[in-house]
């Protein structure tokens, strides 16, 4: 058995998916190396390998593998992959909370999740007053981002000081989707208001 080549054809963190075949479906990867090998047969143990935590080895011919943009498609023995990076539609992929993450934040949250694993939250924070004044999203070792005009913004010095000392309501995971998308509609809350969003104690 002879090895050609050994290539990260995909070296960073994206979505591998089936796009024909049985059983379609995608899921989060960290990483795709494709192996080339060639002399008698041995042209059948080139292939490529999907890191995912737990590696698979999909055996295919290299003439079968095209990359188009960043995109790599290439026929397996039962059907059609594709890797891909992510989009805004993969954030379920990453999250429970059901909240629309940057493909940005997916990328460095897979990255932490392969190191020392996710840690996510989503906070309510609330004034002296009592009213909401933001609605942030945590991530441990990545950092903390603001909810502001549909977007998660990523906290600055100043930020973190405006809200230092304020009340912090836990998000119940199934909740977090709505609350962010009235949050987004300019709907406002107090904090007697966050019962039904809060993680039960």
């Amino acid at each position: 058995m002879a090895l050609i080549s050994e290539k990260k054809i995909f070296p960073t963190p994206g979505v591998f998916e089936k796009i024909s075949g049985e059983n379609q479906g995608k899921f989060l990867i960290n990483r795709a190396i494709q192996f080339v090998y060639e002399g008698d047969d041995d042209e059948a143990d080139s292939g490529i390998f999907i890191d995912a935590g737990r590696g698979m080895f999909y055996p295919t011919d290299p003439e079968l593998v095209t990359e188009t943009e960043g995109t790599i498609e290439f026929a397996a023995f039962d059907g059609t992959y594709r890797i891909r990076r992510f989009t805004e539609e993969d954030s379920a992929l990453m999250t429970d909370y059901g909240i629309t993450l940057t493909p940005q934040m997916m990328e460095e949250m897979m990255a932490i999740d392969e190191e020392v694993g996710l840690d996510q939250a989503v906070e309510a924070l609330s004034d002296d007053s009592g009213n909401v004044s933001a609605i942030v999203f945590s991530v441990a070792g990545l950092g903390v981002f603001f909810r502001k005009e549909g977007k998660w913004v990523p906290a600055t010095p100043e930020m973190s000081e405006e809200y230092d000392g304020a009340e912090i309501t836990d998000i119940d995971v199934e909740k977090a989707k709505e609350l962010v998308a009235r949050w987004d509609a300019g709907d406002k809350f107090t904090t007697a208001d966050l019962t039904e969003y809060a993680v039960e104690e």
